[in-house]
């Protein structure tokens, strides 16, 4: 086994890899621009598997829950995530995470955000 660059020429197997492996999510765009990190495994000189970094924010809140009413708490979080949006645009991340309990994702959702699939699991390095 040997680890190398994904090419282009990987493309349809890897596609192919995703339809079979009904996995839940859409097939990432290895050529965006905001996938950053394209690694395959090739063993018996085949690709097996492909791992993709894609660039991206996670969000975070933090509000003083005394601060006026929650209708207007509300309000003041969507002029929030309007500049966070556009400071994002700027740095070229066109997509954000966010862990909040369901009660939270579900304001959230009003905004235009929509639940993952799955857990979401994290790793330090």
């Amino acid at each position: 086994m040997r680890i190398r660059q994904y090419e282009k020429a990987d493309l349809e197997l890897l596609r192919k890899f995703h339809s079979e492996g009904k996995f839940g999510f859409e097939f990432p765009d290895p050529e965006e621009k905001q996938v950053i990190i394209k690694k395959c495994l090739v063993d018996g000189g085949k690709v097996r598997m492909a791992a993709f970094g894609r660039l991206q924010a996670n969000a975070y809140l933090l509000v003083d829950g005394e601060w006026k009413t929650p209708a207007e708490r509300f309000e003041a979080i969507q002029i929030l995530e309007a500049a966070m949006i556009e400071q994002a645009k700027i740095l070229g991340i066109d997509q954000a995470t966010a862990q909040v309990t369901l009660k939270f994702g579900s304001r959230l959702e009003l905004l235009g955000w929509h639940q993952g699939i799955g857990a979401t699991f994290s790793k330090e390095f």
